[in-house]
């Protein structure tokens, strides 16, 4: 039995095929470099985070940081507290009462010693 020319390949799938695991690998690679990006910007944020916190940790003593992060809680707590009570009531525009914490934004960071004079000098040509 002769069997030539009896295979007729289609090209069209050939073609198709061809096509489709190109778009395939493209959209993998994408995929991949945007997946790369993220990492990368994560990684500077994460990286910039541990530098500011270096710097507070250097600036401020650590009875202030404390006072700041406990003050940055307890004013987002009130915030919470607020559009909660906002939420339920159905009343978006009631002013509330302010406190020296919602005028201001925290506690004071600072003790109070009045027995200490701050002097502030410039000493010309020294």
């Amino acid at each position: 039995v002769p069997i030539d020319n009896t295979y007729d390949p289609s090209f069209q799938f050939i073609i198709f095929g061809s096509c489709m695991i190109f778009l395939i690998g493209v959209g993998v690679s994408f995929w991949m470099y945007s997946n790369m990006r993220r990492t990368v910007e994560i990684y500077k944020a994460k990286a910039q985070a541990e530098a500011e916190r270096t710097i507070v940790t250097n600036l401020f003593p650590e009875t202030v940081r404390e006072r700041l992060v406990e003050g940055a809680k307890a004013k987002n707590e009130i915030i919470r507290r607020r559009a909660r009570r906002r939420k339920k009531n159905g009343n978006l525009g009631v002013s509330e009462h302010l406190t020296s914490e919602a005028l201001f934004g925290s506690k004071p960071i600072a003790d109070f010693y009045p027995a200490v004079t701050i002097l502030c000098a410039d000493l010309a040509g020294f």
